[in-house]
């Protein structure tokens, strides 16, 4: 069997899954991570043809008691198998990032992605925020007005300024709707993977479907993948991390930001 056949065998059953798990209880790496898995079993002949023909036994899982091929009703059940079990293999780690590149398995990942409401690499709150955080209050305009590490003082400056906003250390608005500016920025003529875009100002939103900005960014930041989606494309902050990694991706600037 070719490997171009265990990813075909794979696609539509690892899609299965993914449309049954809400966007937060898969990792936005598991589709390439299960298809990888299923290449790896196969190249190290854990699995055989026969095992995914008839037994729908793509990774090759035995029966501890009788040391068999286990049989599955269905690829979706041995997949399903595969999350349950969480299957660590240190070879399979070595590995893995190769597989990936190799048989460009980031597609899956990105089609994962762009498929749920909301932009599953972000962060929990408490997995970002710093042991002591800093609020900034700003005018609607903009100009700092005072920081503080207490929130409750920053909120009792806000009251003091209709309109004004606080924003925590990593830039996200905390109480108060941020004035949407005008974006001056200049990228490449060529919108794709790893083009260059020199922000001013540009307004950046961290899920794709946000309807107002999560802030404002200005220097050099990258495309993602160069591909525009709900009118909106991905950066991500050095040129080698386009089309890689999902959990590389910062947010997302309107396409007819880039189209000046």
């Amino acid at each position: 069997m070719k490997i171009s056949e265990i990813i075909h065998i794979m696609k539509q059953p690892v899609e299965n899954i993914m449309d049954k798990f809400n966007k937060n209880e898969l990792a936005p790496d598991f589709a390439s991570r299960a298809i990888a898995f299923a290449i790896y079993r196969y190249q190290n002949k854990i699995s055989k043809d026969s095992d995914i023909k008839d037994k729908n036994n793509v990774f090759g899982f035995v029966d501890p008691s009788t040391g068999k091929p286990l049989t599955f009703n269905s690829i979706d059940e041995c997949i399903l198998h595969f999350i349950e079990r969480k299957t660590e293999d240190e070879k399979f780690e070595q590995v893995y990032h190769n597989l990936y590149k190799t048989f460009n398995l980031n597609r899956f990942d990105r089609e994962f992605i762009r498929e749920k409401d909301g932009n599953v690499i972000d962060l929990p709150e408490d997995k970002c925020k710093p042991a002591v955080d800093m609020y900034t209050v700003k005018t609607p305009d903009g100009k700092e007005i005072n920081k503080t590490t207490n929130l409750e003082d920053a909120r009792n400056e806000k009251i003091k300024v209709a309109g004004s906003v606080i924003y925590n250390s990593r830039g996200a608005i905390v109480d108060g709707i941020a004035k949407s500016k005008e974006s001056e920025n200049i990228v490449s003529t060529l919108l794709i993977a790893g083009s260059k875009v020199v922000a001013n100002n540009l307004n950046m939103y961290y899920k794709l479907h946000d309807t107002r900005p999560g802030r404002t960014i200005s220097g050099e930041y990258y495309l993602f993948d160069g591909k525009e989606v709900n009118g909106r494309y991905a950066l991500c902050l050095k040129p080698e991390f386009a089309g890689k990694e999902p959990n590389t991706v910062i947010g997302f600037v309107n396409a007819k930001d880039l189209k000046k």
